[in-house]
């Protein structure tokens, strides 16, 4: 069974937000195209948008639409699957503790080395 449609749409528009296909200030497509491009009702479209509101990807503005928000560079936000996600398989030996750390540090050197890359272009 596949994911959610709401999050295919989550999905698809993050990857639009960091492909730069659609930047900072940018207009979303309006809720009617998007339930026409992804063949769902308009509350699937609206929980999607809620999710990237919250997320931080976009702001909305009633009677207006959904804009993409400014890229925030001094602070990341750790996800619990990403505290979870590891290149490598976890041996049973290995404790949740160092498993947590090695994790945190991997996310720590990534955004240091984005807010590095950003800062040189």
């Amino acid at each position: 069974m596949g994911s959610p449609e709401y999050l295919k749409i989550v999905d698809a528009i993050k990857n639009r937000i960091t492909s730069e296909e659609i930047k900072p200030g940018d207009a979303i497509q309006s809720e009617n195209l998007l339930c026409e491009e992804f063949n769902v009702s308009r509350m699937t479209v609206r929980k999607g948008l809620a999710v990237l509101v919250n997320e931080g990807y976009i702001y909305s503005i009633p009677g207006k639409g959904n804009y993409v928000c400014e890229p925030n560079l001094d602070s990341y936000t750790l996800h619990f699957d990403e505290m979870m996600t590891t290149e490598k398989k976890v041996k049973k030996s290995d404790s949740l503790k160092s498993m947590w750390s090695n994790q945190v540090t991997r996310s720590v050197l990534i955004w240091k080395f984005r807010k590095t890359s950003m800062s040189l272009s």
